[in-house]
């Protein structure tokens, strides 16, 4: 995600945009004296832009954009998503820092460019139980989610508290979900979908076999004297996991949990977050990390602000079984959010690295940050 503007979309991804339009301006069925075609009945469109620089030895620029639409169809609805976004920078902070770096690199084509496309395109039920969604669907939008650490356009930047990092998660696959509940206070999410992925892929792509597999995820969720969370296990079969000792493949799986509360009043949340994952497969073999975001008001202008200070601390062990050198890493993030308007709010954050992505030589490194979210 850089200040370069990404280049104009292929053939593909221009096919995506027009049915994208298609979709936005299908009219109702008018009758002859009427001026203008009205949209379809029911109809919901929604959406982000965010920019952000981000500055560690040399300073990154990144614009992402997020639209979401429904529609009404049959006994239920079809969903879409459109991202588009500039390319992420070499030798750069989503380069060098990953981690840090949540809001780079949305959507990628197979060279690694930004691009734009159609990310999500699933049609979704309500069965008496609860909600099934299939098609080409996100998965960080069912699974290990959270009220304080688990959007990049608003929260932290960081990616480790954004997603748990030892959960090796298709982002935009073809697979189906499903979640109900079974009382008022327990839910449950069960997912299944395919391993090639969108991401840094092709449309044609994710109907491939080849050097893929299946990845599967169970989750139970709770709220109970003031406190929620949630528990799940997965597993990914992907060809791309292969033993760190022998080479040869192997299934890679975990479990996760997310507790959340409050302190004191509603103002002040707090996460705790845990991962665990197959150590001879997964360079990172356990996870921890502990958020809080309190929010109160800043005298700007003729009206207070509402402003929201974010802390995160994290520690990702590295397997024991990766080949040396390695270390394990930490991450500390700080960022303060004001909501300058109804729908725009500006981010200043800072955060602390040591031994990114494993590396023992990568130490005490500082990222500063500003981001711009506007939404519509």
């Amino acid at each position: 995600m850089s200040v370069d503007m990404h280049k104009l979309p292929k053939a593909g991804h221009v096919a995506a945009i027009a049915l994208l339009a298609g979709t936005i301006a299908l009219p109702l069925q008018a009758s002859a004296d009427e001026a203008a075609a009205l949209p379809p009945p029911g109809l919901t469109f929604s959406g982000v832009l965010a920019g952000s620089l981000q500055n560690a030895k040399t300073t990154e620029g990144n614009l992402q954009l997020d639209m979401l639409l429904g529609l009404p169809v049959g006994p239920g609805s079809l969903h879409m998503e459109v991202k588009a976004g500039t390319s992420p920078l070499t030798d750069s902070v989503s380069a060098n820092f990953p981690e840090a770096a949540g809001l780079v690199g949305e959507i990628v084509d197979a060279s690694g460019k930004g691009t734009a496309a159609i990310t999500q395109f699933y049609y979704e039920l309500s069965p008496s139980f609860g909600t099934v969604d299939a098609g080409l669907i996100f998965s960080p939008a069912y699974l290990d989610k959270n009220d304080i650490a688990d959007d990049e356009y608003g929260q932290f930047m960081g990616a480790a508290f954004v997603n748990n990092p030892t959960i090796p998660l298709p982002v935009y696959a073809l697979g189906v979900a499903a979640t109900g509940a079974v009382s008022s206070t327990i839910g449950y999410t069960l997912f299944a979908s395919s391993t090639a992925d969108l991401q840094g892929g092709t449309y044609a792509g994710l109907l491939e076999s080849n050097g893929h597999g299946a990845f599967v995820a169970g989750e139970m969720n709770w709220k109970a004297a003031g406190l929620s969370g949630n528990v799940g296990l997965w597993q990914n079969s992907d060809a791309a996991f292969t033993n760190f000792t022998t080479g040869l493949r192997e299934t890679d799986y975990g479990d996760y949990g997310n507790l959340n509360g409050t302190l004191g009043s509603e103002a002040l949340q707090w996460n705790m977050r845990l991962g665990f994952a197959n150590p001879r497969v997964s360079q990172a073999a356990s996870f921890v990390a502990g958020t809080i975001a309190y929010r109160s008001t800043l005298p700007i202008g003729e009206s207070p602000k509402p402003v929201t200070y974010g802390l995160g601390v994290s520690y990702t062990h590295a397997s024991r079984y990766m080949p040396a050198p390695k270390a394990d890493m930490q991450q500390m993030e700080v960022y303060a959010r004001v909501e300058m308007t109804e729908k725009t709010s500006i981010t200043a954050d800072m955060q602390y690295l040591n031994h990114s992505q494993f590396d023992p030589a990568s130490t005490s490194q500082w990222v500063e940050g500003l981001r711009i979210s506007m939404a519509f």
